[in-house]
């Protein structure tokens, strides 16, 4: 039996360390709760991650108290720190049944003691491996293969008014905007994105042979070379197409699907899909020139597209979501944009304190 090279997600790109010596295989102790910054660098959450799944696991069921307590404060300190616990122990998952591939065979076991207290340790030893393994990779920055084949996966994540562009191996182009989060995972037999929040424009590559897939929550959108852009919100998914044709589908019971070419838009939602629009390629993407362009879209829509850029809060009553705007809006123009609405719609806007604002439907003038 043989197996491809096998590497794990990259997760930072720096580490933490202390020393340079021989790694110690007897034990791992777990990531002190109360270190201050002065006298240690404060760890990353998957290295401390690593380092409590092997505190965890050197103890197995006699993990002492203090330990566990340690371990449960530690994971409700920060909603990351969960999110970097179950990450590494999925990646555990993945290189922990290499041992019995690459660990001792039957032509070199008179090499080890492995028998006992000796098949402990070795096996102990392999575990440190996998955990030395697993924060090496981490630093290199190397990308994870699923199933030990071709399919590697990376992660482009964007932070309010941050935009950034991918170029993935087979010259598809990827423009992400701010405030949002998409995983790409390319197989032998096609490629897929997942796109976890916010939006994105793709500029597809034509390849026949790996169909260019989009996931995002209900609905998937299939092609083959094209260029288009996908939204997700919280309650639906939008999907533009500047050039080529898409087929969207709606991936839950009741299964639906629509095809869409180029200059048509439609939203995917709970309820099912809406109808085929038209779209001026001129208004789609626009964001990467630090401009967005509304012709007649609901607020709500424009509330939100405009907190992707805008890093203080925004609210929107549901009674004024629905109120058409046409607009050209500059990022740096945004509060100005929002203190002039009363001027074009029938709503009030409250701005209580710095970044906070607050859109709602004006009261009725008495008569």
């Amino acid at each position: 039996m043989s197996f491809e090279p096998c590497a794990v997600a990259a997760r930072r790109s720096t580490t933490t360390g202390e020393g340079t010596g021989p790694l110690r295989v007897d034990r791992i102790e777990p990531p002190p709760m109360n270190q201050s910054p002065k006298d240690a660098p404060v760890p990353d959450a998957y290295d401390e991650a690593v380092r409590w799944l092997m505190a965890l696991r050197q103890t197995s069921s006699r993990t002492p108290a203090d330990i566990r307590q340690a371990f449960e404060q530690w994971l409700s300190a920060d909603p990351e720190h969960r999110r970097a616990f179950e990450t590494c122990r999925r990646d555990w998952e993945i290189l922990e049944p290499l041992q019995d591939v690459y660990g001792p065979c039957r032509e070199t076991s008179h090499l080890y003691s492995i028998s006992g207290a000796g098949r402990t340790k070795l096996r102990w030893a392999w575990s440190v491996g996998i955990a030395a393994t697993l924060a090496a990779l981490v630093t290199l920055g190397v990308i994870a293969m699923e199933r030990f084949g071709t399919a590697m996966e990376t992660v482009a994540a964007t932070q309010v008014a941050e935009q950034k562009t991918l170029t993935l191996e087979d010259g598809t182009r990827i423009d992400v905007n701010g405030r949002s989060r998409l995983r790409v995972r390319y197989q032998r037999a096609q490629r897929m994105i997942q796109l976890d929040e916010g939006e994105a424009l793709f500029d597809v590559a034509t390849d026949a042979g790996r169909p260019f897939v989009v996931q995002a929550g209900i609905g998937a959108i299939r092609v083959v070379g094209t260029a288009f852009q996908v939204t997700r919100d919280e309650s639906r998914i939008s999907v533009a197409v500047l050039r080529g044709q898409v087929r969207v589908e709606r991936t839950t019971a009741p299964t639906l699907q629509v095809l869409l070419s180029a200059g048509h838009a439609v939203n995917l939602t709970a309820e099912g899909i809406g109808p085929i629009q038209a779209v001026a390629a001129d208004t789609v993407g626009t964001w990467k020139k630090q401009v967005l362009v509304f012709d007649r879209a609901p607020l709500g829509e424009v509330i939100r597209a405009l907190q992707r850029q805008y890093r203080g809060t925004l609210r929107i009553d549901p009674a004024a979501a629905s109120l058409p705007l046409t607009a050209v809006i500059q990022f740096a123009d945004i509060e100005t944009t929002l203190a002039a609405l009363p001027k074009t719609l029938p709503v009030a806007v409250e701005h209580p304190v710095a970044d906070h604002w607050h859109v709602h439907l004006a009261a009725k003038q008495e008569r």
